[in-house]
């Protein structure tokens, strides 16, 4: 260890700084002041001790100064960083201002809101610094680096996570401090014209040349391929790539950028050019490309470490990927120290940082193992190297991924080795099709590129449907599993076990913990009825688990936006990473919105609806036949003029009669759950239909009712007998309305149907 730190002084302090800085923006400033010189005054006492003792102890210190230095000078940063940035953020919440800012990322635009990333240059004419997530009440489009001056008003970042949105998290990971709340006398300044802005302008221009050539769908896709443009990927595509572990395909980073430069260098090879200025050709590509793809943390790590490849050869050094890669983390956090909470940042670095402590070394190997064999043992050798990288890069980000997204797929190391090559074809034909624009050759090669990227399309989502659904990682001995992971590599590290070894021993390691873990969770739980009820939005869902299959019973008007963290809430509660079954309770025209939506992030496999009763219904039911034809999706009805029951893992749903009242267009619903327990849902005028009477008579036992907020609630007071239930409503509101005090929904309410 002490020997490492000589010989590598700069990776010790750069990865001292950057993870001491993601401690010290946890702590007081007093903290970090007396931290950070703490950590000066015992730097300075190591190098004294180190020069005038002699003993191999003393001169051992002289090693620890890099870890020392990193601490002090992350904790003085990030004081600095707080005395300046952080503590002008607090100081304008709850104020009003007239701003200037510029616009740096379009985090979304449509018919009602707005909303940017901005970095706010003044306020009230005085100069400022604060990057801010800037909303509008109401449609407004912008550019990135446009400059605006309007009105606003200031407020905290929404600490609370609810089942809708985490604000907090969101904006502290993207680097965003406060919230400024623009006022509606916005009007833009001027359109900035530097290099940044016509390389971003070009950036939108190519990725509306893909569109125009492609259609949306194969469009989009390919400009979050080649240009780092997510946003612009459909979701069904985007959602295939995550069940199958290749969502990295599509976030632009050091797999994209070695394929490009590398083609670029294999071209540059053919010419007469000298080797250093094909290298500078190299070198000005990879900056052309950060800057192209929006300067993402992932893609900034591997500009930096290609950059520092070609100028090792240039100046005749050894490469160190190790320095690099901690000389790049060092370099991102300076320019944003936020951005160690972002998921980019710390998924790219982990990963890099497993190929290098692991893949490699495995690569290594298997080349040695396979040199001078017959064409065959060679081609799989290549196939096991790309294994090999791929797992190293799978082991070390677990802990991130538990972190951030607590689920993995469990088929990534081959849907790797089908898909990153075919991806790799793909941005060639885009690349190719983007400089033929305009040519004879354009028709052919586009044709020839929407086939390819139809292929990725339907094989993926073709293998999603298929294969088994994402592992969740947020069961409780995930995280003592991925502790012993980290202690097992640290033993094999030093027993100086090789790469390819290793990383198969931490792969069975991680595969049979997370086996026996998981046989045991599941039959602790074998045939508990669990339910979530979750209200958003004074729109009311309800979830339901049983035997590993959840489903989900829609009760509001189906507003896709309210339910969008669904997923979290069922794996949080459920360990399921979404809904087999949704069952609607009555049609609206959204719920068309909402399950197209809806079937293109999640993979149901069956959806129950009551049978249409006017022209309207009809309609709406054909088109939802459509979506679930189109995803392979089963459809079943039941009568909604009658009382209907439907078994899902023998709970017996009973979905009430629909009834209605005279002001309201909203169908009142009652629905009740059956195992051991009762649970009922109930719409918020039911006191004023027959309904109140069928809900009497499910109060027997143990039973629990939820007063929802469906239609238009009368004054009047809500009577209950005497019976062992537990009533609960999804707002205060109700509790005015009907002079009670029961127990209000927030967030959500999680139920096991059990008898006591």
């Amino acid at each position: 260890m002490i020997k490492a730190q000589k010989s590598r002084p700069l990776t010790f302090f750069c990865l001292s700084f950057v993870f001491f800085l993601c401690i010290a923006l946890h702590i007081r400033d007093s903290q970090k002041l007396i931290t950070g010189i703490c950590a000066l005054i015992t730097a300075v006492l190591f190098l004294i001790l180190g020069i005038a003792r002699k003993s191999r102890f003393f001169s051992a210190l002289i090693a620890l100064i890099p870890i020392t230095l990193g601490i002090a000078t992350s904790n003085l940063f990030c004081y600095r960083y707080s005395e300046t940035i952080l503590n002008q953020s607090k100081i304008i919440i709850d104020q009003s201002a007239h701003v200037k800012c510029v616009v740096e990322e379009v985090l979304y635009e449509n018919d009602f809101s707005s909303a940017y990333k901005v970095k706010i240059t003044e306020l009230d004419g005085k100069r400022s610094n604060v990057s801010a997530l800037l909303k509008f009440p109401f449609a407004y489009q912008a550019d990135e680096y446009d400059k605006l001056t309007f009105d606003a008003t200031f407020s905290d970042l929404n600490k609370e996570a609810d089942s809708g949105f985490n604000e907090f998290e969101y904006c502290i990971s993207n680097g965003m401090t406060v919230v400024c709340n623009g006022k509606d006398n916005v009007k833009e300044i001027e359109k900035t014209q530097t290099l940044i802005t016509g390389i971003s302008q070009l950036s939108r221009s190519l990725s509306a040349k893909l569109r125009l050539s492609l259609g949306e769908y194969n469009g989009g896709f390919l400009s979050g391929l080649l240009l780092g443009r997510r946003s612009e990927v459909p979701d069904k595509l985007s959602t295939s790539f995550d069940y199958l572990g290749i969502s990295h395909i599509l976030s632009v980073s050091g797999l994209h950028l070695s394929i490009i430069i590398g083609a670029l260098y294999l071209i540059l090879s053919y010419t007469p050019l000298p080797m250093w200025i094909r290298f500078i050709i190299c070198m000005a590509a990879t900056v052309f490309f950060v800057l192209l793809t929006g300067g993402s943390p992932a893609i900034i790590r591997s500009g930096i470490m290609m950059l520092m490849t070609f100028l090792a050869y240039l100046l005749g050094r050894d490469y160190d990927p190790l320095t690099a890669l901690s000389l790049s983390a060092f370099i991102i956090v300076i320019i944003d120290p936020l951005a160690v909470f972002s998921a980019s940042f710390v998924l790219s670095f982990s990963a890099t940082l497993g190929i290098i402590a692991l893949g490699i070394p495995a690569c290594s190997e298997i080349s040695k193992a396979v040199y001078e064999k017959s064409g065959a043992i060679r081609a799989l050798g290549s196939i096991g190297m790309s294994v090999a990288i791929t797992l190293a890069a799978t082991i070390f980000t677990l802990p991130a991924v538990y972190y951030f997204f607590r689920t993995v797929s469990a088929v990534s190391v081959f849907t790797n080795l089908i898909f990153v090559p075919l991806s790799t074809v793909l941005m060639f034909a885009g690349i190719i099709l983007l400089i033929t624009y305009g040519t004879f050759l354009f028709p052919i090669l586009s044709t020839v590129t929407s086939a390819l990227s139809n292929l990725v399309d339907k094989l993926s989502y073709s293998l999603s449907q298929a294969l088994p659904e994402l592992l969740a990682l947020n069961f409780r001995f995930v995280f003592f599993l991925l502790i012993a992971l980290c202690a097992l590599f640290v033993l094999l590290k030093s027993l100086k076990i090789k790469g390819t070894v290793s990383i198969l021993i931490l792969t069975l390691f991680f595969v049979g913990g997370y086996t026996v873990g998981l046989f045991k969770n599941e039959r602790a739980d074998t045939g508990l009825t669990e339910v979530v009820c979750f209200n958003r939005a004074d729109n009311d869902y309800i979830l339901l688990n049983k035997n590993g299959n959840t489903m989900l019973c829609d009760m509001s008007n189906g507003g896709y936006s309210t339910i969008y963290e669904l997923d979290r809430i069922s794996m949080d509660v459920f360990h399921d990473t979404c809904p087999d079954v949704i069952l609607l309770t009555h049609l609206h025209r959204t719920h068309i919105t909402m399950l197209s939506r809806f079937t293109d992030n999640h993979r149901p496999n069956r959806i129950i609806l009551p049978y249409p009763q006017d022209n309207n219904e009809i309609s709406y039911t054909d088109a939802i036949k459509r979506i679930a034809r189109e995803k392979d999706i089963a459809i079943e009805y039941y009568s909604s003029d009658s009382d209907a029951t439907v078994d899902f893992e023998d709970c017996k749903i009973t979905i009430f009669e629909k009834q209605m009242i005279d002001r309201s267009n909203q169908p009142i619903n009652m629905i009740s759950f059956k195992d051991g327990a009762t649970f009922t849902y109930c719409g918020g005028a039911i006191n004023e239909t027959d309904l109140v009477d069928e809900l009497k008579a499910l109060m027997i036992g143990e039973a629990y009712i939820w007063l929802g907020t469906h239609g238009p609630v009368e004054k009047e007071p809500f009577e209950f007998e005497l019976l062992p239930h537990e009533i609960f409503v999804s707002n205060d509101s109700l509790n005015d309305i009907y002079e009670t005090d029961f127990e209000v929904l927030k967030g959500y309410k999680h139920i096991t149907l059990k008898r006591r």
